[in-house]
């Protein structure tokens, strides 16, 4: 096996199911979320079956619907809104390929943030596929900006992902200016950033 076999990283799903459920952050009604393991190539999937016939729909960018202060992601007329904490989780534990069954149109965010995500996909456990991860490299700088405010993704030598965020509210004395930054990993995700809330 040559060395850049043995570095191959492969794909991950789940073990076995897992579940969370609560109220969801803008509706506020009850949801139960259901995580099932997904075949090799299938991606993150989200299921509405509280339809008349369930609804698939992957957590790709052309599936994203214009909402205020959320991510939702839609087909059709059916939309499953406030996704970002859960696929975070699932960003942040290297899982490529999940089932995500919900029982109606907003996931639930028992504390808002991803914590909770984050403990029930580690709790349940990762198995690796055959298939090859699929890596989103960024070749070149990229930025939006929008205001005062920007977004800036630069290309990161050592592989993987490093966040840096910069809040400054100089003219206001109890936030002032504040940096935070890591080197993403499970580790770091779960101590630094499940917590952080909407």
């Amino acid at each position: 096996m040559s060395g850049e076999d043995e570095k191959m990283k492969l794909q991950k799903t789940i073990k076995s199911e897992g579940r969370i459920s609560g109220r969801g952050l803008f509706g506020g009604k009850e949801a139960k979320v259901v995580f099932r393991p997904a075949s090799e190539d299938s991606g993150v999937v989200f299921v509405r079956i509280d339809v008349p016939e369930a609804v698939r729909i992957s957590a790709i960018a052309p599936n994203l619907a214009e909402r205020s202060r959320r991510t939702t992601i839609k087909k059709g007329s059916v939309s499953i809104e406030t996704v970002e904490h859960c696929l975070s989780a699932i960003n942040a534990l290297g899982i490529d390929n999940l089932l995500v069954e919900v029982d109606g149109p907003e996931l639930p965010a028992p504390d808002c943030s991803s914590a909770e995500y984050f403990k029930v996909l580690k709790r349940v456990g990762l198995v690796e596929q055959s298939e090859r991860h699929k890596e989103f490299v960024i070749s070149e700088p990229v930025s939006i900006t929008a205001g005062d405010a920007s977004i800036y993704a630069l290309p990161y030598a050592d592989g993987g992902l490093n966040i840096t965020y910069d809040l400054d509210y100089a003219s206001h004395p109890g936030v002032g200016r504040q940096i935070f930054s890591c080197r993403l990993s499970p580790e770091s995700f779960e101590k630094n950033l499940a917590s952080a809330r909407t």
